[in-house]
C-alpha cells in the first residue's frame, strides 16, 4: 500500500496541482482515489476530475472509474458530466515497487486517453455540432446586407452632428 501511495502521489501532484490522492487496502484489494477541483469563480466555470481505481492482488485485476464534472454559468447554465469504466489486467511482479509502477502508468494511460477522447468531444462540438444548431438565413429569410446597414448607421450618425 505504501508504495502504490507514493507512487501515486507523486503522480498526482505533477497531473493535479491542487488535487489529492489515497489509497485503502482492505485484505488483497487496494483502492486508489484520485481527486482534482478547479474552481474560477472569476469566470464562471469549476471543474472536477475524479478517478476511483481497484486492483486485485490475487487475480491482477485492474478497475477503475473516471468521472468529470464542468459547470460554466456565465449566461446561462451549463454543465457537463461525464464517466468512463475501464477494466484491464496488471501483469504480475516481484516488488510492491514494481507494481505501484506499473499502476501507475496504467492509470496514467487511461486517463490520458479519456482526456484525448473529451478533447475529441469539444472539437466535434465546436466545429460541427453548434455549427448545425445555426440558422443558415435571418427568420426573414433573406440575407442581410451588413455594408448598407453601416453605411445607414454612419450616415444617422453625421446627420445629428
Amino acid at each position: 500500500r505504501h508504495a502504490i501511495q507514493t507512487a501515486l502521489a507523486a503522480y498526482t501532484a505533477d497531473r493535479y496541482p491542487e488535487g489529492v490522492a489515497a489509497v485503502f487496502a482492505t485484505g488483497r484489494t487496494m483502492t486508489m482515489v484520485l481527486v482534482g477541483n478547479k474552481y474560477n469563480a472569476k469566470n464562471f466555470w469549476n471543474g472536477r476530475w475524479r478517478s476511483v481505481w481497484t486492483w486485485h492482488r490475487d487475480t491482477n485485476v485492474f478497475r477503475g472509474t473516471i468521472t468529470t464534472n464542468v459547470h460554466y454559468y456565465e449566461d446561462g447554465n451549463v454543465q457537463l458530466a461525464s464517466s468512463k469504466s475501464i477494466e484491464e489486467s496488471v501483469a504480475s511482479t516481484s516488488t510492491p515497487d514494481t507494481a505501484a509502477e506499473h499502476i501507475v502508468k496504467r492509470v496514467a494511460h487511461a486517463e490520458d486517453e479519456y482526456q484525448r477522447g473529451l478533447n475529441a468531444g469539444y472539437a466535434q462540438l465546436s466545429g460541427h455540432t453548434f455549427k448545425s444548431l445555426r440558422r443558415t438565413l435571418p427568420v426573414t429569410r433573406s440575407k442581410l446586407n451588413w455594408d448598407k446597414i453601416a453605411n445607414y448607421k454612419i450616415g444617422a450618425e453625421l446627420t445629428k452632428k
